[in-house]
């Protein structure tokens, strides 16, 4: 063997070993690598342009919610949602999706995704979080806020027809055999005297109940429905109140009161605070939520964070709605609201 060739092969030894070195030091990356994703509670999938899961692009934690192993899902297509969600992107789109597990669990995902750079051709990292519990303990949450509202409403509606029915009617009989008693003493001027004081008083607090028993929850509103219940409160306020309702169907009574509360407490903030004078009401259904906005011409500055709105908040958003206050000082304050009439709106399951 010639000098050049014991040369020849210690160098040929020599990148051996260093590929060697290579492919063990590779190795090494690919296992930190997968101890690092599989370690990772998010969901890791790697799919091509077509949406199809490619080799080594599945995670422990994707497996485990899955059902299936990764040499099972390797060629098969992700079908949450259609590739051109993530196509052409490098911005990491955000999208949400239901994925039906091996067991025929549904699980609602959100998804991120992402381009990489891959020498295959283009690849997209798709990252999940598993949301259902979320999900369903915020749909719990809201149900539960709902029956609370439900029950407060039922017990006004309680309490309005035993005022009604009960002490007011006491005080009314009252109030007629004073009047009488009244007639049969007129020539005796003190008697007179006092019990036309005594009716006076009794008059008063007669119509501080009728308003206390209105304020708990209006008859009006169950009997007629919101838009006479509307201009009851447009009639009742100390300056104009314009009020428009267009409504091809009555809403259900728990949307009602909401829609009502809301109008009859914007009236009274401009009335005792925005120094408006005037008020617009206008109620409309469409795309299944009733909407509700009322505005007024008064000095702003309202605090989204004060009792009565927060109140409001809450039983709209016990609905599922949501209500929004625009107030720029100087400017007038607008409240805005919209309910689904349904619970379809709500829960999306």
């Amino acid at each position: 063997m010639s000098a050049r060739d014991g040369s020849t092969d210690r160098e040929l030894e020599r990148l051996n070993v260093a590929l060697a070195e290579c492919r063990t030091e590779l190795e090494r990356e690919q296992r930190f690598g997968h101890s690092v994703t599989d370690a990772t509670t998010s969901l890791l999938l790697v799919v091509d342009s077509a949406g199809t899961i490619v080799p080594g692009g599945v995670n422990v934690a994707m497996e485990r919610l899955s059902g299936w192993r990764e040499d099972e899902l390797v060629g098969r297509r992700f079908e949450a949602v259609d590739p051109t969600v993530w196509l052409a992107s490098d911005e990491a789109p955000a999208f949400a999706s239901p994925y039906l597990t091996r067991a025929g669990e549904r699980r609602h995902i959100e998804w991120t995704a992402r381009r990489l750079d891959w020498p295959e051709g283009t690849r997209y990292l798709l990252c999940g979080i598993d949301v259902t519990d979320w999900r369903r303990q915020q749909a719990r949450l809201r149900s539960s806020r709902a029956r609370i509202v439900a029950a407060g409403d039922n017990e006004r509606r309680r309490l309005e027809r035993n005022l009604h029915d009960g002490a007011q009617q006491r005080l009314v009989s009252v109030l007629l055999a004073l009047r009488l008693i009244e007639t049969m003493v007129s020539e005796q001027e003190p008697v007179a005297t006092r019990l036309g004081e005594a009716r006076a008083e009794l008059t008063e607090a007669l119509g501080e109940l009728r308003e206390l028993a209105h304020g708990l929850h209006p008859s009006v509103l169950t009997t007629h429905g919101l838009g006479i219940a509307l201009e009851a409160v447009a009639t009742r306020a100390t300056i104009p109140v314009e009020v428009s309702v267009e409504l091809a169907e009555r809403p259900s009574a728990s949307v009602e009161a909401a829609a009502y509360y809301i109008v009859a407490e914007a009236v009274t903030n401009a009335q005792k605070h925005a120094r408006a004078t005037t008020v617009r009401v206008t109620v409309s259904l469409a795309d299944g939520f009733l909407h509700v906005d009322v505005s007024d011409n008064g000095i702003g500055g309202a605090s989204p964070h004060g009792s009565g709105l927060v109140g409001l908040d809450d039983r709209v958003q016990a609905l599922g709605g949501s209500l929004q206050l625009e107030s720029p000082a100087g400017h007038g304050t607008q409240i805005t609201a919209q309910i689904p009439l349904s619970r379809a709106h709500v829960d999306d399951e």
